[in-house]
């Protein structure tokens, strides 16, 4: 996709379209801009979606239903979305706390975006997802113990599962939603030398 050089390309993230042709998203670390490259079949097109303030930690991409890319990533702590429409890049501001990091992102079958991230200000698990009417924000573990690395996996009727690392209790954590709320599970899966 890109030439070889010393300046690395990080914070990487891979989908595959229906024909099986990969879509990635990666941060340039010479020039601090979020890219994002598909092949089509006979060669890599590529293009900047942000730019400026450190932009593209955290990126996680996915495609939707069409083969649209959809991408959450932090700038600046900043938690931000972005989605391709046509020939260009809208943008959007999911978390305006300034202190996000870390960030899971999925599509639900219906076009609801989904996001899982941490709220390292507090110390806090927190989910949006973004339908017809804007973004939604919930706290899935309040804060208290800081929490990192969240996965997310969305099941069949399109509610989230969310697994993170709470190093106050070395242990991975597991939380699924349903219609009473958020529900924590304790999954044992710790460190040998720290539990």
């Amino acid at each position: 996709v890109e030439g070889p050089g010393s300046i690395p390309y990080t914070d990487t993230s891979i989908a595959l379209d229906s024909w099986q042709r990969p879509h990635i998203s990666y941060r340039d670390g010479g020039s601090g801009d979020l890219k994002y490259a598909y092949y089509n079949g006979m060669s890599w097109i590529k293009t900047v979606v942000d730019s400026g303030d450190d932009a593209g930690r955290h990126t996680s991409l996915a495609l939707d239903a069409n083969g649209n890319a959809h991408l959450s990533y932090m700038t600046g702590g900043l938690l931000k979305y972005a989605r391709r429409t046509r020939d260009r890049w809208l943008i959007e501001t999911v978390d305006v706390s300034g202190q996000s990091q870390g960030g899971a992102m999925e599509i639900a079958g219906d076009g609801t975006v989904h996001v899982a991230y941490v709220d390292a200000a507090q110390y806090k698990i927190e989910y949006a997802y973004r339908d017809a009417t804007g973004w939604h924000h919930e706290t899935i573990e309040p804060g208290g113990q800081a929490s990192w690395f969240p996965g997310l996996a969305l099941d069949s009727a399109g509610q989230p599962h969310v697994v993170y690392w709470d190093p106050g209790n070395s242990v991975l954590k597991y939380a699924f939603k349903h219609a009473g709320g958020w529900e924590i599970e304790n999954t044992g899966l710790g460190h040998p030398i720290l539990t």
